[in-house]
């Protein structure tokens, strides 16, 4: 359990960085670091959905308990942020 609150500690990181970045490219940045922060955006939420691919994976230790509300609510997670990958990837 250690391990995965770690992880999630991580993907909370990562989360906040893509809500910077979001709200900079709001501000009507230059074209070049429009590209840039669009290049750091769209890997920073590849590693958001990999480290819940590897979370998602685990064995389940505790099969009734808060680990399973934890699962599911990291599950919608990352299906946000499949779907921001998805559109970031059509419009470009």
């Amino acid at each position: 359990m250690l391990r995965m609150i770690s992880i999630y500690d991580r993907i909370e990181a990562a989360d906040e960085r893509c809500r910077e970045i979001q709200q900079e490219l709001d501000n009507q940045c230059s074209p070049k670091d429009t590209q840039s922060l669009t290049g750091e955006y769209t890997w920073t939420v590849g590693v958001i959905i990999r480290l819940c691919d590897e979370l998602l994976e685990t064995e389940l230790e505790d099969v009734y308990g808060e680990e399973v509300d934890f699962r599911i609510k990291l599950t919608h997670f990352q299906e946000n942020y499949q779907n921001i990958l998805d559109d970031t990837i059509a419009h470009v």
